[in-house]
């Protein structure tokens, strides 16, 4: 498991060594960036970011730096020829051309660029690249192959030609540094497709991209790597991957970077499938949409962090911030799910079959989903520690957590003021096995449990606060509900003993010791009247909480 952007980089040692600084804060969602015109006249200069990066350093100099500019001409234009010298002549066979297109690069050894007939050139004046045409390659395509290139201030800007990228590379080592693309349109991916590649990519900009898989950037191969630094994603579309989809790679580490209004079938900002290691740290996701599962982030198969986040206003069925499943070793550590909507689902995060996953010290409040607003965990093993959950809202379970089937604990957490229609206002519990530790519940409502309902569980409830009778509520049909220990109003001692087999309520004990049954109305043993709790007659939810398969709920097509 990755554990820094410096264990990440010294893997891509071969290419370059990046040297970063994080940011101080994170930034508000930003203004969309101005689309540039055909002109060469009108391309001004697009919003890289607003956060102040160290620029991109390598101890081993890459051996070709290029600087390269490439503006295309919307469908209506007629290409005009550019002038000699080392501007390319844009294409005069198609209705599609360049109005601007220059490539300026040194370097120690020639290196051969691939281009379509939109690339054209007078190659007289270059250094050190030697240029073929391939007519085989869409217009204004470049293809890159078995080198290590550096491309810095450099512009893609509205090549829209329905090739695999705007630039392909394969087998090679690439790093960008405060490059942009904007307003690409490609078959595969908008901006960049690789193939086996390790790419590094720092403090640029992809804006208005789309491609008819991946909005931005689409990384395929098992030796493939990718690192990302202080890179701003906006407005671009796709359907798996509305800014990154990266398959079958080694590794993937995005840091202090800003995904926003991006939009896809399944995974809004990231798609990542089949990723050994994965470092997710200090990024900004805000209002991406998809229509499947995952507005932030989708992922399966993968193992990693998610670390210091912020996920806020995304959509998506299920997992408005993150959908997840069947991973590994899964670290998810302070981050902050805010305002995320689904309409089946989680509204905040959604994790499915996972091995060995931890949540700890992350903040879940205000989201909306049909299940487990806050957090969903499904046939899971691992822990919630120290989380805070409030004013998140269930359309039917669990306002705040679900857990199906799962074995872990949840300890150290705060329930507030979260709501479900149905039943666990804060917590619902079904099929498995765990305990609920130092935990307060407060202003929690639920048609029955408002704190807690639980349904086959075995497990220990030891509450930080005093809770009514009615708040925690366990199933008619099996009543193994484990024991209820209180510090105020339940007492300090185990009230039900584990597996008790009420056919109600499993046992409940106040402090002066009266255990309240539902199926008879008495109190064994009795020195006061005992108050009977009602037995809820709604009906339990599935095992899935978003009712999505992967074939349809994680747009996995790989």
């Amino acid at each position: 498991m990755l554990t820094s952007p410096k264990t990440f980089v010294s893997v891509m040692a071969i290419a370059l060594v990046c040297q970063i600084t994080s940011l101080q804060a994170q930034v508000p969602a930003p203004a969309p960036g101005t689309m540039l015109e055909s002109d060469a006249a009108a391309a001004a200069t697009y919003p890289i970011s607003s956060q102040e990066q160290q620029p991109l350093t390598n101890s081993a100099s890459l051996p070709v730096t290029c600087n390269i500019t490439l503006i295309g001409l919307p469908a209506s234009a007629t290409p005009a020829v550019a002038a000699a010298g080392r501007r390319l002549q844009a294409a005069t066979n198609t209705s599609r051309g360049l109005s601007t297109a220059d490539i300026h690069c040194t370097g120690s050894y020639n290196v051969t660029i691939v281009g379509g007939p939109a690339l054209q050139t007078f190659a007289s004046g270059w250094t050190g690249v030697n240029f073929n045409l391939n007519n085989a390659l869409p217009q204004g395509t470049i293809y890159l192959s078995g080198i290590s290139i550096l491309f810095e201030n450099s512009r893609f800007v509205n090549l829209t030609e329905y090739g695999d990228g705007s630039i392909m590379f394969q087998d090679s080592t690439v790093a960008f540094t405060n490059t942009s693309f904007v307003g690409n349109i490609q078959a595969t991916a908008g901006a960049i497709f690789a193939n086996n590649t390790v790419l590094s990519i720092d403090n640029s900009n992809f804006t208005n991209n789309h491609g008819f898989q991946s909005g931005a950037i689409q990384m395929l191969g098992s030796n493939s790597m990718m690192y990302v630094n202080g890179t701003t994603f906006h407005n671009n579309t796709g359907s798996q991957g509305g800014a990154i989809y990266m398959v079958n790679g080694t590794s993937l580490a995005v840091e202090d970077s800003t995904f926003t209004n991006n939009t896809a079938l399944t995974g809004g900002g990231i798609f990542m499938s089949r990723v050994s290691d994965t470092y997710i740290y200090n990024n900004y996701f805000y209002h991406n949409n998809v229509s499947q599962a995952g507005g932030g982030i989708n992922s399966a198969n993968c193992s990693g962090d998610l670390i210091d986040n912020e996920f806020v206003s995304n959509f998506a069925t299920s997992g408005g911030g993150v959908w997840q499943t069947t991973s590994g070793n899964y670290v998810v550590f302070n981050n902050v799910f805010m305002g995320n909507n689904a309409t089946i689902g989680s509204g905040g995060y959604e994790m499915t079959n996972c091995s060995n996953c931890d949540f700890s010290l992350n903040q879940f409040t205000f989201n909306k989903g049909q299940q487990g607003a806050g957090l969903y965990l499904g046939e899971s093993t691992g822990n919630v520690d120290s989380c805070y959950f409030d004013n998140n809202t269930a359309n039917a379970f669990a306002g705040a957590l679900f857990m199906d089937a799962d074995t872990g604990n949840v300890t150290n957490c705060a329930f507030e003021n979260n709501a479900a229609m149905s039943i666990g206002g804060a917590i619902y519990g079904q099929r498995g096995t765990g305990n609920i530790e130092s935990s307060s519940f407060a202003g929690n409502s639920a048609r029955y449990g408002a704190a807690v309902y639980w349904n086959d569980w075995d497990g220990l409830i030891n509450t930080n606060n005093a809770l009514a009778p009615a708040d925690l509520l366990f199933d008619a049909s099996t009543g193994n509900a484990g024991g209820i220990q209180g510090t105020d109003s339940f007492g300090t001692g185990n009230t039900g003993s584990p597996g008790s087999t009420s056919s109600a309520s499993g046992g409940v004990t106040n402090a002066n010791g009266v255990t309240r049954d539902a199926s008879s109305g008495a109190s064994t043993p009795s020195s006061t009247t005992s108050t009977t709790i009602a037995t809820p007659t709604e009906s339990t939810p599935s095992s899935s909480s978003s009712g999505v398969t992967p074939s349809t709920g994680s747009g996995i097509n790989t």
